[in-house]
């Protein structure tokens, strides 16, 4: 399903670029486990901004955050939030969570399905373009991302 990081027909994965790219997503649903938590999780088989699928790193992140106190009473932005994992875990574990990731409707609206999956309000959504300011009305304590530069 998942074939790799890019489309078929772009030429990173051996593709001439030249095919039709079709119009329809596709989507699977899996069950992800981040420490304790079982979670379900739609990814897109594509995505132009790579917001498609759980990256490995929000395994470790989730694990630091749940072993790290600290993080306690925070107000926490997940930059990248892609399938909006990390920020669900969070907000099961009873965290204060707002997700972002970019200005793509389709994206906000994963996070959102993927919430709803889980029997979870979703949290705030911040499309964002990588550049322009945040809005004001949020406050965060706690940044965290994960595999956000990936072609670094």
């Amino acid at each position: 399903f998942v074939g790799g990081l890019f489309g078929p027909d772009s030429d990173e994965e051996g593709g001439d670029g030249a095919g039709a790219v079709s119009e329809q997503q596709e989507y699977e649903t899996k069950e992800i486990t981040l420490v304790d938590e079982t979670l379900l999780i739609r990814q897109f088989a594509f995505h132009s901004k790579n917001a498609n699928f759980i990256w490995p790193m929000n395994h470790e992140l989730a694990r630091y955050i749940v072993e790290n106190e600290s993080f306690g009473e925070k107000n926490i932005l997940e930059l990248g939030a892609a399938t909006g994992i990390l920020a669900l875990f969070l907000k099961k574990k009873g965290y204060a969570v707002v997700t972002s990731d970019y200005a793509d409707e389709e994206i906000g609206d994963n996070i959102r399905h993927n919430f709803s999956l889980n029997n979870v309000e979703a949290v705030p959504h911040i499309p964002h373009t990588w550049g322009d300011l945040f809005p004001s009305t949020f406050q965060f304590d706690i940044v965290v991302a994960s595999d956000i530069l990936l072609y670094v």
